[in-house]
């Protein structure tokens, strides 16, 4: 909420969070329902809704979520008619293993506007070496919308090398007017060095 003391006019308000949280529905099942933001590898969005994360289902958990989105012009907060929906599957008790694969789904009325998998991985390897991934696959257009892999190695405490390789191809809401507009696929890889050389000192090359 905000007001102009030296000008007047009206209060301007919007509201980004007011939710709900319960947890431990039968021992496995936490629940939030209400304005929230929602975040899967997927996809994300600021809903009115409800999210739902299973636990104790042995070694992997689930998060379903759905709800209208909440969409902010410069001065209110629009009547939306837009929708979003996705799941998403998550390891559990894995030590040093983080994986989730989740699935994220976007609609316009009825028309859907994105449908999207994704995934997020990350692996320590004799606490030395991390790996990790994360890649958006957009079912619509038929491409990998944005991909990341790669690897760090800590030889020391001090330093860090880093091998990474990065693309992205923008894709857009089929019912936008710049979904049917040429866009290019953005690649880069990265070499890095970070070493720590004192404790006010900081030394990179990339």
């Amino acid at each position: 909420m905000n007001y102009d003391l030296k000008n007047g006019g009206d209060v301007e308000n919007r509201l980004y969070y007011l939710f709900a949280d319960y947890k431990g529905l039968a021992d496995r099942v936490d629940v939030r329902l209400g304005r929230q933001f929602v975040n899967l590898s997927a996809g994300s969005a600021l809903i009115d809704g409800i999210q739902a994360d299973i636990k104790n289902l042995g070694w992997v958990g689930v998060t379903l979520l759905g709800g209208r989105d909440v969409l902010f012009s410069e001065q209110d907060t629009l009547t939306s008619h837009y929708y979003t929906g996705g799941v998403a599957m998550y390891l559990m008790g894995v030590k040093k293993t983080d994986l989730d694969v989740s699935y994220y789904r976007a609609y316009d009325h009825s028309d859907v506007t994105r449908d999207i998998l994704g995934l997020n991985f990350n692996q320590y390897l004799l606490d030395s070496v991390k790996l990790y991934a994360n890649a958006r696959y957009d079912l619509t257009a038929e491409v990998f919308n944005e991909a990341l892999a790669g690897v760090k190695y800590f030889p020391k405490l001090d330093m860090m090398l880093t091998a990474e390789y990065y693309e992205s191809y923008p894709t857009f809401d089929t019912t936008s007017i710049f979904s049917v507009f040429a866009v290019n696929k953005y690649q880069e890889g990265v070499l890095k060095a970070d070493y720590t050389a004192l404790a006010w000192l900081d030394l990179s090359a990339e």
